[in-house]
């Protein structure tokens, strides 16, 4: 499967998965469950598919950047672009920590970490706003 292939069913199961859990746990899945399970997804689909493992993030990324950019129309833009870099980015930290430990667990661990801070920041300015 290509990384297209790849970040295309990541990005779908985890839209669909989400709804379900956001519906719920509430705010509380955005920042506890859903981090977790999209690391897991995007890394573990890449791996068993044979994709690239940065371009899986990277597509993932671009399919949240749409939909940012879709749902929030007074600040899609840049939402979009951070979707896109920070998903890719989860996929770097996730390479790195491997290329390191071989590990890729510990990948999936550390950019979940990551990934729960960006949210829980993300969630704390939304509320401000």
């Amino acid at each position: 499967m290509s990384h297209w292939g790849a970040g295309l069913l990541a990005a779908g199961i985890a839209w669909v998965s989400n709804r379900f859990v956001v519906k719920f746990l509430g705010e509380k899945a955005i920042i506890g469950v859903i981090p977790w399970w999209e690391e897991t997804l995007k890394t573990g689909i890449a791996l068993f598919s044979g994709a690239s493992l940065l371009f899986t993030h990277g597509v993932f990324g671009l399919v949240e950047a749409f939909y940012d950019y879709f749902t929030a129309p007074s600040w899609g833009v840049l939402a979009g672009f951070l979707s896109m870099l920070s998903h890719w980015f989860y996929g770097f930290i996730t390479l790195f920590v491997y290329k390191q430990t071989s590990s890729w667990l510990g990948g999936i661990l550390c950019a979940s970490l990551l990934h729960v801070f960006w949210n829980y920041l993300m969630a704390v300015v939304s509320r401000k706003n």
